[in-house]
């Protein structure tokens, strides 16, 4: 039964490993041609079929990895529950974590370069699953290894190997959740984190490991609530960071007004100014709409982006065409809008857009005279840590998907990503509106 039992976990988790990777695989149709981010249906997707697209193959990712999880359960389920003797070369439990924090960064020399060529095969970040797989059925069995070395005597074989998954899934969930925010991107910090993560585990797998003794559980759960405000903090950090990082420099911008110094005595006697005439508010005049017979020609626009603003995670900016030609000419209706960063489409839904004032916004006939603006309004919420604001973005705009995608200048927002937002978002495109007089 134990050995059938192994043989059906074994089979179980290679058919979630291979389904994991073929879901990774199927998502890169749904995003723009990496060598050529202009070709292909998903280069501009107006009505969000590549993004609905997107969103089913994490589902499909998803079941993947849970029968993976299965069959990985129960082959360690499998494994002999008897206790084992104590190994001929115990190490300390210090000594025990120390050595295994030191020895996963090989991990990462081992996985870098297929998972770097898997990411960019798929373009998308659903390929980080199977590469976590990968990761998790790698570094676990290898700290099982090294507890049977240098590990406490007692432990069955199966609560070993079960004990090192938990500790490398803890591991490498902290390490995916990084590369979720910053895709492809993978630095030092990240390593050590990982490598505290590792340490910390095995140390509390130690000290649970210890039979009978108060003394022994006692310090257990020391240990744990320590590895567990160390994971939280490992985590949480590094995505508190740049909100705090924010709200420091709006408040560097913006600094508060100096606190009232001490009240002086108040004088024995105040004099009175005179009364100062009030000059009566200048009306302002109401824009002259501009009569124009013609739409105009895509080629007779340029664009910009500029007037960013934020308030209680609302973000916006305005998307300006400037008629360049020699007539008047009209536009209407929504402008196609694609945010690219790093050369490479984000997948966005595109929502209703709204008024300046917050309300929902009406089509209306926009004209424009010659050396005059139109403004589309765009607006979304900030997606926080999540968002990389650090890779270069840029924008394009048509006047419709029946023509071509032309490049528009970008000015404000701070840093080379302006636009606090990622794959999967969601943010509303207004139609064309007449500029504030």
């Amino acid at each position: 039964m134990t050995q059938q039992l192994r043989v059906l976990g074994a089979w179980l988790a290679g058919l979630g490993f291979v389904w994991t990777g073929v879901a990774a695989l199927a998502s890169g149709q749904y995003v723009p041609n990496w060598f050529d981010p202009d070709d292909g249906p998903c280069a501009v997707d107006p009505e969000g079929v590549c993004a609905a697209g997107l969103r089913q193959q994490w589902w499909w990712a998803g079941v993947g990895g849970l029968l993976t999880l299965v069959g990985v359960a129960l082959v360690v389920w499998s494994l002999d529950r008897a206790a084992a003797d104590a190994p001929p070369r115990q190490l300390p439990g210090v000594a025990h974590a120390l050595l295994a924090a030191a020895l996963s960064p090989a991990l990462f020399v081992l996985l870098t370069v297929p998972a770097l060529f898997l990411l960019l095969v798929t373009g998308t970040s659903h390929g980080l699953v199977l590469v976590g797989l990968v990761a998790w059925l790698v570094e676990a069995p290898l700290l099982a290894a090294l507890d049977q070395a240098v590990g406490e005597g007692g432990t069955s074989s199966r609560s070993r190997h079960a004990g090192a998954l938990v500790v490398s899934g803890v591991a490498v969930g902290v390490t995916l959740a990084e590369q979720v925010r910053d895709l492809g991107h993978l630095d030092a910090a990240q390593v050590l984190r990982h490598a505290a993560v590792v340490g910390l585990g095995v140390l509390l797998l130690r000290f649970l490991a210890v039979p009978g003794a108060a003394r022994a559980r006692l310090l257990g759960a020391v240990a744990g609530a320590a590895a567990v405000l160390a994971v939280g903090a490992l985590v949480l950090v590094p995505v508190l960071h740049r909100p705090a990082a924010d709200s420091a420099a709006r408040r560097e911008a913006d600094p508060l007004p100096a606190p009232p110094s001490a009240a002086a005595p108040t004088p024995t006697a105040t004099p009175v100014p005179a009364p100062v005439p009030v000059p009566e508010p200048t009306p302002t005049p109401t824009p002259t709409p501009v009569v124009a017979d013609a739409p105009c020609a895509q080629q007779d626009l340029t664009f910009r982006v500029e007037g960013f603003d934020a308030a209680m995670g609302a973000r916006a900016a305005a998307l300006v065409a400037t008629n360049t030609g020699s007539a008047p000419c009209w536009l209407e209706g929504v402008p196609v809008v694609v945010l690219m960063q790093g050369g490479r489409p984000l997948a966005l839904q595109v929502g209703e857009g709204q008024t300046p004032e917050g309300g929902p916004a009406r089509t209306e006939r926009v004209g424009v005279a010659p050396g005059g603006t139109a403004v589309s309004l765009l607006s979304w919420r900030s997606y926080g840590g999540w968002a990389d604001l650090d890779t270069p973005q840029s924008v394009t705009v048509a006047l419709d998907a029946s023509t071509t995608l032309v490049s528009a200048a970008v000015s404000g927002g701070g840093g080379a990503a302006p636009f606090d937002i990622a794959d999967g978002g969601a943010w509303g495109i207004a139609p064309w509106a007449a500029p504030a007089g």
